[in-house]
């Protein structure tokens, strides 16, 4: 079963926020091929919320290990240093259902 890391994210201004939320849709999988699913919900000008799921635990904590390590070898220029987490939860994901998409 999945389990997914749900993240709070705030934002020091807009410009910032507005640069992550394209740096995920454009490079979100390349940073975490692993996860299953990347989700990233601007919740106002300045925060986000963001949910990846992934094939277990184990896998969970090798991404946060890795992007941890990247975070220090770049410093400020890492995006990990960008933001402040309000919050950070992990859980198992126990029901997911994700409707087709259907085009006119």
């Amino acid at each position: 079963m999945s389990v997914a890391r749900i993240r709070s994210i705030d934002f020091d201004d807009e410009g910032i926020a507005d640069a992550y939320e394209k740096e995920v849709q454009e490079n979100g999988a390349k940073w975490i091929p692993e996860a299953e699913l990347i989700i990233l919900i601007r919740t106002t000008d300045t925060s986000a919320i963001l949910l990846t799921t992934f094939s277990s635990e184990e896998e969970a904590e090798i991404v946060a290990n890795r992007l941890a390590d990247w975070s220090e070898s770049y410093g400020a220029s890492s995006w990990n240093n960008r933001y402040r987490d309000s919050f950070v939860l992990m859980g198992q994901v126990n029901a997911q259902h994700i409707a087709p998409q259907i085009r006119p």
